[in-house]
């Protein structure tokens, strides 16, 4: 098995670790965003929620745009549900959807990626022409996706197993351009 996630079997069974970096070193080479700046807002409305981290978005776009730097800070969203079926849930795709457009997004802003609804297809997330700023999904993103310029996280979804999380989080902890900006808050996660 090679995972970026290894974890042990039992005693005698372990992942095929090829090579092991700490954080430190990823730090050292300007890989991963330092810090992580988490801000739990358990029991708040979703709207009041959503309203903030729009302006969280828009506060780290202008400040990329000041920089001089072309990045668009995108918001990975982990929701609860993401079936249409499940569209009138309060943590579904299709209800932050609404309320997000509620809140002045534009629908060519949002993405969701599911198995039902693939939105994303093969759009790079990095290129600063795609319009694409917040996409929504459970666990689709969990592995194998790779998206420099995820700033926010937003964890809606009710997730028991720590591997998960991890997951989720190193969505957003790869750092774009492997060089930290002068403006520290252009090489921090946020998670909400």
């Amino acid at each position: 098995e090679l995972t970026a996630t290894p974890k042990d079997y039992d005693n005698n069974n372990k992942p095929n670790i090829i090579y092991s970096a700490s954080g430190t070193d990823l730090i050292n080479e300007s890989l991963i965003k330092n810090p992580i700046k988490y801000e739990a807002k358990e029991g708040q409305d979703l709207e009041d929620l959503l309203e903030g981290v729009i302006d969280l978005q828009q506060s780290l776009q202008l400040r990329f745009s000041n920089s001089i730097s072309t990045v668009v800070p995108r918001v990975l969203i982990s929701t609860e549900f993401t079936s249409r079926s499940k569209d009138s849930r309060i943590y579904s795709a299709g209800n932050v959807k609404k309320i997000l457009k509620k809140l002045g997004i534009n629908s060519d802003e949002i993405i969701i990626k599911s198995s039902e609804r693939d939105e994303l297809g093969n759009r790079d997330l990095d290129n600063p022409g795609d319009t694409a700023k917040y996409i929504l999904t459970k666990t689709a993103l969990m592995e194998g996706w790779d998206c420099k310029s995820v700033y926010v996280l937003v964890l809606l979804n009710k997730i028991s197993a720590p591997v998960t999380n991890f997951q989720i989080i190193g969505r957003g902890l790869r750092q774009p351009r492997r060089k930290y900006f002068p403006d520290k808050s252009l090489n921090t996660l946020y998670i909400v």
